[in-house]
């Protein structure tokens, strides 16, 4: 098994997969790489959710990617066309690919989702991660000015702000933050409890000896 195939598995099968593989590579002598495989952490039902959309959909996913640098491109040249044009790319692109998260999971599944395609969109490096397919957890979203160059871009701001106020956006930001230190805690203390038994089997085991 590769590591590609690993983060492919269904995430109930994740960690005895990788287990399984650890121990195979110490057999073998590949110590380095059996502590390597040994530490990946088991992803998150989102970033689960888009590993699996990064190989099920993948044309989507280049989509968004190729929309997110025009964007840029367009924004540093001042094409409000452009910049328009890739905004709505973009837009078509994520709901695409979040009606999967949707279908899957929770409010907070879906936020993760989002925010990990904004983070995409928005930068090179993040939209490298996406494609690979091996998150562990949601990317963060992009920062405030750049969500503030997406949507206002070369536009004319209104008079009068019409969307959520700066407060309310960091608000919501560490909002979303918290909840994914929650989901990871969570995670963390399953794998806690999964180490656990399997210590109790093993012992178990030797005492049957």
């Amino acid at each position: 098994m590769t590591i590609d195939e690993l983060y492919a598995l269904p995430g109930a099968e994740f960690v005895a997969a990788r287990d399984a593989m650890a121990r195979e590579l110490a057999k073998a002598g590949e110590k380095d790489a059996a502590a390597t495989v040994r530490a990946l952490r088991r992803p998150t039902q989102a970033a689960e959710i888009v590993n699996a959309l990064a190989r099920s959909d993948r044309a989507t996913v280049d989509r968004l990617v190729k929309a997110g640098g025009a964007l840029r491109k367009a924004l540093e040249k001042g094409d409000r066309a452009k910049v328009e044009k890739a905004r709505d790319d973009i837009a078509a692109a994520t709901e695409e690919l979040v009606a999967a998260a949707r279908a899957a999971g929770g409010e907070r599944v879906v936020n993760d989702v989002t925010a990990t395609l904004q983070a995409a969109a928005a930068d090179a490096d993040s939209a490298a991660y996406l494609r690979q397919g091996r998150l562990e957890r949601p990317l963060d979203p992009p920062g405030f000015d750049v969500l503030a160059g997406l949507t206002f871009g070369t536009a004319k701001r209104p008079a009068k702000p019409t969307g959520p106020t700066v407060a309310e956006i960091r608000e919501a930001k560490e909002r979303e933050r918290r909840e994914r230190r929650i989901a990871a805690a969570r995670d963390d203390l399953q794998r806690a409890q999964e180490a656990s038994r399997r210590a109790e089997e093993a012992l178990a085991e030797l005492e049957r000896e």
